[in-house]
């Protein structure tokens, strides 16, 4: 296997959906798993490198010195098949929707309303990537990482992953050396719709369309670009604050003094709140600061206008934290990757 050729100072402006204009000291493109073997008995394989995929899940704020690999793997394995299930490696290059697609036309279910999320395969596991009341820790069976201080590869397991929301093993700052090359899934062969999540519901109680996988998928797609910018017209990189999860005492303070504000029951005695209602109360909805500003129809969605620097983003998100925080007491969580 070659050694992949290392090239300086590469803007990576095209490989962000926020289009930053940050530059990389190093960058690399992979495109077989093996080559992670080469670089690292060559040398050439910095003990945290930074992985890139598609960038649709990212905030670069200054010039990345580690190695950047950009992930390019391909591949999609059936690892054993039933009359129930099928067990399915995917390489972590590969486009996410891209995968959905292809599993609904095989006849492969479970990831319907995961639909059109943005990045690669890699980066599912790494948020636990949800919607529509699915998440990916449903159906991943394993994941393989390459470790890069020790060159070895490894299995973890679902409860290895640690999947929570929209958090994993894989963020932890102890374990920035496991670069995920693919993950297994188990999907069923047996289509069953996924509606507890209510405007998903409401979208079929208002159809007389008959209930399939690629109903289900169409519809999560219709709600997702009615709400979501297309980041390839607009840079942005989906929802930047995750959903604070607050505990009963809390909420009833809050809902006493805002009887309007949304809420969804979780699990003990715990409410989630929309991250993009909070916004929007504090003023931030649309509210523009030179060329940055929270999406005027989905105000958890930040947006470049144009040239916005990476600094100038983060500060302006900074902003909208801290105001909700004065306001609610409430602190949001960036589920955007910042660098």
């Amino acid at each position: 296997m070659n050694l992949p050729i290392i090239q300086s100072n590469v803007s990576l402006k095209p490989h962000n959906t926020l289009a930053v204009d940050a530059l990389s000291h190093r960058y690399v493109k992979l495109h077989h798993a093996k080559q992670l073997t080469s670089l690292f008995e060559q040398g050439a394989l910095d003990s945290s490198p930074f992985f890139l995929g598609q960038g649709s899940n990212l905030l670069i704020t200054q010039p990345i010195k580690p190695l950047v690999i950009h992930n390019q793997l391909q591949g999609f394995t059936i690892e054993q098949e039933t009359s129930e299930y099928a067990d399915i490696t995917i390489a972590s290059g590969e486009n996410w929707h891209q995968v959905v697609c292809h599993c609904i036309k095989n006849g492969y279910y479970g990831l319907e309303n995961l639909s059109l999320i943005p990045g690669t395969v890699g980066a599912a596991p790494v948020q636990n990537i949800g919607a529509y009341g699915v998440e990916i820790k449903d159906t991943i069976l394993k994941v393989s990482v390459f470790d890069t201080k020790t060159g070895q590869s490894l299995d973890l397991d679902n409860k290895e992953c640690q999947l929570t929301y929209r958090d994993s093993i894989f963020k932890q700052p102890q374990h920035k050396h496991w670069l995920i090359t693919a993950i297994t899934l188990r999907l069923n062969k047996t289509f069953t719709a996924q509606l507890d999540y209510p405007v998903l519901a409401d979208h079929f109680k208002q159809s007389s369309k008959t209930i399939t996988a690629n109903a289900v998928a169409n519809a999560v797609i219709a709600i997702r670009q009615s709400k979501l910018p297309d980041p390839s017209a607009i840079p942005n990189a989906g929802s930047f604050f995750k959903n604070p999860i607050i505990h009963d005492d809390n909420y009833q303070r809050l809902i006493k003094d805002n009887p309007s504000m949304p809420s969804f029951p979780t699990y003990d005695n715990q409410y989630k709140i929309p991250a993009a209602w909070l916004i929007e109360q504090c003023g931030w909805k649309g509210k523009r600061e030179g060329d940055v500003s929270m999406h005027h129809q989905q105000s958890v969605v930040l947006i470049n206008h144009g040239n916005a620097t990476g600094q100038s983003l983060l500060r302006h998100t900074e902003r909208v934290s801290k105001s909700v925080k004065q306001r609610f007491g409430i602190q949001l969580i960036p589920e955007v990757n910042i660098q």
